[in-house]
Parts: structure tokens; sequence; C-alpha cells
């Protein structure tokens, strides 16, 4: 009984001890590529670069706006939808893709431009 529990605070002060040396780590990113790879979904490859990180990896967010078009009643209408994505790395530079699904309606979606909103590293 006393060795679980004492693994459960080793973990859970592992697991603090990560997050918190992981928050030192300094991360930015740039879009690379963009590639329409059905009528509805794109592939975004982002190129991040991480320092300061302690640990073999640490976790890189990054906060991003698809602006597109798509056609409504005969004419093209400008939307634009917020994503989310994460990614365990280590220091240097990384590409890593994330396919997204633009547009539901599926009445021609163009992406016309993809804006990083934010770029964090936990």
């Amino acid at each position: 009984m006393r060795a679980a529990i004492k693994t459960k605070i080793c973990a859970a002060t592992g697991l603090f001890l990560i997050n918190t040396c992981c928050a030192a780590a300094i991360c930015e990113a740039n879009l690379v590529r963009s590639t329409r790879v059905e009528p509805d979904k794109y592939t975004f490859g982002f190129s991040v670069q991480m320092v300061h990180c302690p640990f073999v990896a640490c976790e890189a967010a990054i906060r991003y706006k698809v602006n597109y078009t798509e056609l409504l009643n005969g004419g093209r209408v400008a939307l634009d939808r917020r994503y989310l994505f994460s990614a365990d790395i280590g220091n240097g530079e990384h590409v890593i893709d994330d396919t997204v699904t633009v547009s539901t309606s599926r009445f021609d979606p163009r992406v016309e431009d993809v804006e990083i909103l934010g770029v964090s590293c936990s």
C-alpha cells in the first residue's frame, strides 16, 4: 500500500516538474506549406523552432485561423475557421502537419490565407 502511494506521489511530482520546466521552453512557428488533400480538406505544414526544452520533448501548441471562400448563392463568400493543434517536439526545428476539414458544407471551399494567432510551449 505504501509503495503504491509513493509511486502516485512521485508520478504526480514528476508530471508537475515536467510541466513547470517545459514552461521555460520558447517556440516560434511559420507556415511552410498548404496542400489541398480533398475538396474540403487541407494539410498545413508548420515549421516549429523550440529552444530551452529541458527534456526529450515538450508540447508545442499552435492556434491558427484559416480564411477561405466558398460558393453561396452564385457568388463567393469570405469565411474563417480557427484551429488549435499541438505536438510533442524537442529542441531544434521540426516540420509538423495538421490536416483539417475547412468547410463541412462542401460548396467549393478555397483557402485564401492562414494566419498564426499564437504559439505556446508547455
